[in-house]
């Protein structure tokens, strides 16, 4: 017959060996999780947005971090600026000048990015204000006007949420994933 000492013994063995498995199980579901949540952010991006470059989706990535945290992020301040903007909503007001330039058809490319750098870029431009009062940039086309700009003192951007969803979608399989581990690891034998 096994002491009591023994019995205590096997059990922190197997106890410690358990808490060293399950890390190892916990770690592997979360970096699962991640690459399905940067998966869904992808495919999010895509269909929410209107997307012209492609730089914002291509931004998104997930990871692991110590503790067991799964993180979930796109763009950095030099790249994608506008990706806590698309996910969050805002306010855009002009930092240098006293309008927002919109651009217009005429304005911008087929994939609806402007056509140039700045408005200040595109000759003979002058200033006119439409029927319904907004202030327009617009170009001399012949006898013809051309609008190219519509001026804006602020722009309000909805949230359009694509990262939120894809962590969900990761949170709706890593839970019961985790709970089948926890219930194989417990129970003797599966």
């Amino acid at each position: 017959m096994a002491s009591l000492a023994e019995s205590f013994e096997e059990w922190n063995k197997k106890l410690i060996t358990f808490g060293a498995l399950l890390k190892v199980g916990v770690q592997n579901s979360l970096e699962g999780a991640a690459l399905v949540a940067e998966r869904a952010g992808k495919v999010n991006a895509t269909r929410k947005l209107n997307v012209r470059s492609g730089r914002l989706r291509s931004s998104i990535r997930a990871e692991v971090r110590p503790g067991f945290v799964l993180a979930l992020m796109a763009g950095s301040q030099k790249d994608v600026k506008y990706a806590a903007l698309q996910e969050w909503g805002g306010t855009v007001k002009p930092k240098k000048s006293r309008h927002l330039a919109i651009p217009l058809p005429a304005a911008r490319t087929a994939a609806g990015v402007s056509r140039y750098p700045s408005p200040r870029a595109v000759p003979g431009l002058f200033f006119l204000k439409s029927k319904a009062g907004n202030l327009l940039l617009v170009q001399r086309d012949g006898d013809k006007i051309r609008p190219m700009y519509v001026l804006k003192d602020r722009v309000t951007v909805p949230a359009r949420p694509y990262l939120r969803p894809a962590l969900e979608t990761a949170r709706k399989s890593l839970i019961p994933e985790l709970q089948d581990m926890m219930v194989q690891a417990v129970l003797p034998n599966g």
